[in-house]
C-alpha cells in the first residue's frame, strides 16, 4: 500500500468523525512521520482539545511542541506548549526533558538545569509505553545529562 492510500484510508477514517480525538492524533502521527510538522501541528492541537484523556491530551501537547521546535521557530510558543504538558501530568518526566533541553539549546543553563532537576524529583524518569511514540525522549538518563551539562 502506497504512502497516497494510506493517507486516504486515514482520511477516510477521520471524516466518519472528526471531533474524535484520537483520529486527530493518528493523522497527526502520520504527517509527524512524514516530517510535515504544519498539518501535525493542526492534527495534535485538534487532539489535545477534544479529549478529556489525560495521556492524549500530554502526548499530544509534547508532540504539538516539537512540531514547532524541530524547525526552529516559535521558541515562546514550544515552551508553553510543554508548560501545559507539565501541568497536565507533573509526575511525567517527559516533558521536563524536553524543556530542558530547550533551554539548553538557547544557552539559558539555570532553566534547563531547574527542568532536569524538577523532573528527576517529581517522576521516576522512565520511559512510559504510554508515549512509545515519544521516541526522542531517551529515559531517565536523558535527564541526567541534562542537568549535568547545564549544571
Amino acid at each position: 500500500m502506497s504512502d497516497v492510500e494510506d493517507l486516504d484510508t486515514l482520511f477516510r477514517i477521520y471524516a466518519s468523525d472528526t471531533e474524535n480525538a484520537n483520529n486527530n492524533r493518528i493523522i497527526a502521527d502520520y504527517y509527524y512521520t512524514a516530517g510535515q510538522f504544519a498539518g501535525a501541528l493542526s492534527f495534535y492541537l485538534r487532539a489535545a482539545e477534544r479529549t478529556d484523556n489525560q495521556d492524549l491530551q500530554y502526548y499530544s501537547l509534547i508532540k504539538a511542541g516539537r512540531c514547532l521546535e524541530i524547525p526552529g521557530n516559535r521558541r515562546h510558543t514550544v515552551r508553553t506548549l510543554f508548560s501545559h504538558a507539565i501541568n497536565v501530568f507533573p509526575n511525567r518526566p517527559e516533558a521536563y526533558y524536553f524543556m530542558s533541553r530547550n533551554h539548553e539549546w538557547s544557552q539559558e543553563w539555570i532553566p534547563s538545569y531547574t527542568y532536569a532537576n524538577l523532573g528527576l524529583i517529581l517522576s521516576s524518569g522512565d520511559k512510559d509505553h504510554r508515549y512509545i511514540n515519544l521516541v526522542e525522549y531517551p529515559g531517565k538518563h536523558g535527564l541526567i545529562f541534562q542537568k549535568a551539562i547545564s549544571g
